[in-house]
């Protein structure tokens, strides 16, 4: 039988968004037991209904996004990995 560990997935740590800025994440830190290939897939969930903020590209580690709505809680976000 061929076992494998589950990967690891770190978004980061917490961020001060100031309005207008343009936002980095960082996924650098996720990691795989196993040394298999990581295959990351960013997304918003939970966001202002007035926002229309979207992430540069889902699938890098370090995606940006702008900071359009000047919110106490901005948003929230995850980072996926597959196996």
């Amino acid at each position: 039988m061929i076992y494998n560990n589950k990967p690891i997935a770190s978004a980061g740590q917490d961020q001060n968004v100031i309005t207008g800025n343009i936002i980095k994440l960082d996924g650098s830190e996720s990691s795989d037991a196993d040394n298999d290939p990581i295959t990351y897939s960013w997304s918003f969930i939970l966001k202002p209904s007035t926002s229309t903020a979207a992430l540069s590209n889902i699938s890098i580690k370090n995606p940006e996004f702008a900071a359009d709505v000047d919110v106490f809680m901005f948003l929230l976000y995850q980072l996926m990995m597959e196996l």
